[in-house]
């Protein structure tokens, strides 16, 4: 059975001002961490879960007017479920397994710009999907 699922999320934003669904992040825990690192990290303790196999997307400017911040985004897959969620303690995170194709649809509504770009990265770049103009 070859039926592929997304981990999401789901969260409370401050600057959404409400729970949001995007995919698994976070920042650092340290300034000279490799974002390698950090996705790996914030994976397990967000999700529990662990990939056995990742592939890089690429960087993205997280609001090119204001700031130089960037994200680092990433394609986990194979994701295998090893532990229970490690959330701080004024986190709540609830996460679920989203069918591919929910997913996809739900990106037509998102308003997240990083969850947006990974998402077409990791369709377009690895997972064949291809999109045309009807």
């Amino acid at each position: 059975d070859d039926v592929s699922y997304v981990i999401t999320v789901t969260q409370f934003k401050p600057g959404f001002k409400g729970f949001y669904t995007g995919l698994p992040g976070g920042t650092p825990d340290v300034d000279d961490m490799k974002p390698e690192k950090t996705m790996l990290d914030e994976l397990l303790k967000e999700t529990g879960y662990r990939p056995t196999k990742f592939h890089y997307l690429g960087v993205q400017f997280l609001n090119v007017s204001y700031s130089n911040a960037r994200g680092h985004l990433y394609l986990a897959l194979g994701c295998e479920k090893i532990s229970e969620q490690e959330t701080e303690k004024n986190e709540q995170i609830h996460t679920e397994l989203v069918l591919l194709d929910d997913w996809i649809s739900y990106q037509c509504k998102n308003v997240d710009g990083s969850t947006l770009m990974t998402t077409v990265r990791a369709l377009t770049n690895h997972l064949g999907y291809k999109f045309t103009k009807e």
